[in-house]
């Protein structure tokens, strides 16, 4: 094996050599800086896998979501969060919604944080480039990892990623007592925070901006919430609540369609 240097490539052929090819526990706290990047080129080069499990939040609502997901290559994580994202808008449409229409300290925050153990194996790939490396060839998979020569300038590792396991959890309170949610994202954390505010506010585009809930049309308009849903059944009104929202979910309307149909308080 030829000698390596630069201590990113030293970081990463050790992790090709020592990650094993079955699901193995991983601790990234326990890895140096420089091994968590040597961690992220191997990923995106499509060599390893991760399985991880990570809980959002909407801070005040009730409710969490819960996931495990598998990632490997630049898109895998995009791919297997996308169930997530989904689940979340229909869980948590009509307090966003409320939130942005709200004072500057109600505008919605969300949070993410990282729970139970974390796991990671090679890929068929990563297997592939042990073998290389033990060959003599690991000059040829570092290139390929950092696009170093025009042979792979170009190359994209799409990759693959999933949902393993989601599910909607209580957030446990004292009764009586206000939520509380640590709301500090860190690291990849914060980008995960980060990709479900860009998610709603792009989902929040597709819909009129005018939206409100049940609770406060009823506060605004000379109406009953019988009368409503009567309307709503009829079809003169629309709820604009996500496709599979729960049933017990807060109905959206719009202040405008509201107004054509009732008075002013």
């Amino acid at each position: 094996m030829p000698v390596v240097g630069d201590p990113l490539d030293q970081a990463v052929l050790a992790l090709l050599r020592s990650l094993p090819l079955k699901w193995g526990l991983l601790d990234p706290d326990s890895l140096t800086a420089t091994e968590q990047e040597a961690l992220k080129l191997l990923m995106a080069g499509g060599m390893v896998e991760r399985r991880f499990s990570i809980r959002v939040s909407l801070i005040g609502h009730p409710e969490s979501i819960e996931a495990t997901l598998t990632a490997t290559g630049e898109c895998g994580f995009a791919e297997g969060f996308e169930p997530v994202l989904k689940a979340t808008w229909k869980a948590w449409a009509g307090d966003y919604l409320k939130g942005k229409a709200g004072a500057p300290q109600d505008q919605p925050t969300f949070h993410c944080e990282s729970i139970g153990p974390q796991e990671a194996r090679l890929t068929t790939d990563g297997q592939q480039a042990r073998d290389d490396i033990e060959a003599g060839k690991a000059r040829t998979v570092l290139d390929f990892l950092h696009r170093r020569t025009l042979v792979f300038m170009d190359r994209t590792v799409h990759g693959h990623g999933r949902t393993e396991k989601l599910r909607t959890v209580k957030i446990a309170t004292e009764p009586g007592a206000p939520l509380q949610v640590e709301v500090v994202n860190r690291g990849p954390l914060a980008a995960i925070a980060d990709t479900l505010a860009k998610w709603f506010e792009q989902q929040a585009k597709q819909l009129p901006d005018d939206l409100i809930t049940m609770d406060v049309a009823l506060a605004e308009f000379e109406t009953a919430e019988v009368t409503i849903r009567r309307k709503i059944k009829a079809g003169e009104l629309r709820d604009y609540r996500p496709p599979g929202a729960p049933k017990n979910s807060k109905l959206l309307l719009s202040r405008a369609e509201l107004a054509r149909h009732f008075g002013r308080k």
